[in-house]
């Protein structure tokens, strides 16, 4: 993302990356303007960002800021577990060191969070879990996952942005 400095008050435009960032060269997918005066600038691969990342500034001078944006971790929706293994009430933590212990996740690197926790119709519970992709492709190739004495299917989760005014995606009404 390349975003203007605070002092800078003209915005990055189209005609203006054209002149500066040759396309073909750096090896550039995507191309699109953001919020703010800002540029999203896509590459290919990790090699060609960080390509990209360190000739920028070159031609662009110090009137932009460049930033690599955090990639979203993927979410997994697990339905179906019983009342008396997980309730709404329980916190996420013992939670969380439920579905650990019950699938036997040992991963160093391993990130979990509940981002979302209901109830069915059948009094059972539903969460919504974000984690790292490691533990996100294991515990989906599973199918099931086991917490306590549940088995409960899991399934990848993919939210987006909506706006209500509108309809259209990637951004709310407030935007």
């Amino acid at each position: 993302i390349v975003k203007p400095n605070k002092e800078q008050s003209s915005f990055f435009t189209k005609r203006e990356s054209r002149r500066k960032i040759d396309p073909t060269s750096d090896n550039i997918s995507k191309f699109r303007e953001g919020r703010e005066g800002a540029v999203v600038i896509g590459c290919d691969n990790k090699t060609d960002i960080s390509k990209l990342k360190s000739q920028l500034p070159w031609s662009l001078g110090k009137n932009y800021s460049i930033e690599i944006p955090r990639l979203k971790r993927p979410k997994l929706k697990i339905v179906n577990i019983s009342a008396d293994d997980v309730a709404v009430e329980d916190s996420d933590d013992t939670i969380i060191a439920e579905i650990i212990t019950s699938n036997g996740l040992n991963n160093k690197n391993l990130h979990m969070k509940v981002l979302k926790k209901s109830t069915n119709r059948y009094k059972n519970t539903n969460i919504i879990v974000e984690v790292d992709p490691k533990t996100h492709n294991g515990l989906l190739s599973q199918q099931k996952v086991k917490i306590g004495w549940s088995n409960c299917p899991v399934f990848n989760h993919i939210s987006f942005l909506q706006c209500y005014n509108c309809m259209s995606f990637g951004h709310y009404a407030q935007d």
